[in-house]
């Protein structure tokens, strides 16, 4: 329901949602770049048209080159690794890309599909601390939506809310019908 301050309530136009594209073949959010990487020979097979004003290498210039070449001499094993674990949505890390003279932190999310690895980067948000706020979340989504039992969820929860916030304790309550914790 649309509710505005200046107008009566109106429902929402929900008829059209079921149409709408969520994922479009091809596109990525402008504040991420994708690569698209054959597992078997570690070459880049697809990337955004992006990827020279995200990471300072053109589209033609990375195609058909090795994964290597760009995220460093692991990078397939890290990539096919994190691929591995996927729960969910993805696994993520952080990675350090030389691009150019600059070194850049860069969160990376990977899946495979196909004997392919698609990895989405997009800049690194670090805390005060050091630690990558998208790293932390992504992998507490990803712990929380494994858990199979009310219980679990409310452990796991709290504990994914203290390693991130840096709290010593968290407390998650249950309230009652009257709103009682």
């Amino acid at each position: 329901m649309y509710r505005s301050a200046t107008s009566p309530a109106r429902p929402a136009e929900l008829s059209a949602c079921e149409n709408e594209p969520i994922q479009i073949p091809g596109a990525i959010q402008p504040h991420g770049a994708l690569l698209a990487i054959d597992e078997q020979s570690g070459r880049i097979v697809n990337v955004s048209a992006n990827t020279g004003e995200f990471i300072g290498r053109e589209a033609a210039e990375l195609l058909n080159a090795r994964v290597d070449s760009l995220l460093g001499v692991d990078a397939l094993a890290k990539l096919s690794a994190a691929a591995d674990e996927v729960r969910g949505f993805g696994q993520a890390y952080t990675q350090d890309l030389a691009v150019g003279n600059v070194e850049r932190a860069f969160d990376i999310i990977v899946h495979r599909t196909s004997g392919v690895l698609v990895a989405e980067l997009e800049r690194a948000h670090r805390l005060p601390d050091g630690r990558d706020i998208f790293v932390l979340a992504h992998m507490a989504v990803a712990r929380i939506q494994a858990c199979d039992t009310i219980e679990a969820l409310v452990e796991d929860a709290a504990r994914e809310i203290a390693r991130i916030s840096g709290y010593e304790r968290v407390m998650i309550y249950r309230f009652d019908r009257d709103w009682n914790g």
